[in-house]
């Protein structure tokens, strides 16, 4: 592996670590989630955005993308 991508490879890494723990400080799971940001079912002015459902997608897609680009950094 080049410098260039193990600097890149760490720099992601430390991207998946920060995404790790948001999702932990911010529910840890989507029961979590949705008890901390409410029910996509709730009326708008008792959930936080689309709620905890859709809030939990979108950060789960984001680890699912960084995962695929460290795994493309490192083949």
């Amino acid at each position: 592996m080049t410098n260039v991508k193990r600097v890149r490879a760490t720099q992601v890494r430390v991207r998946l670590a920060k995404q790790h723990i948001w999702i932990e400080t911010h529910g840890g799971s989507r029961m979590g989630y949705i008890t901390r940001y409410g029910n996509s079912d709730d009326p708008p002015d008792r959930r936080f955005g689309e709620g905890g459902q859709h809030i939990w997608e979108a950060d789960q897609q984001t680890l699912r993308d960084l995962e695929a680009e460290l795994d493309a950094i490192i083949r």
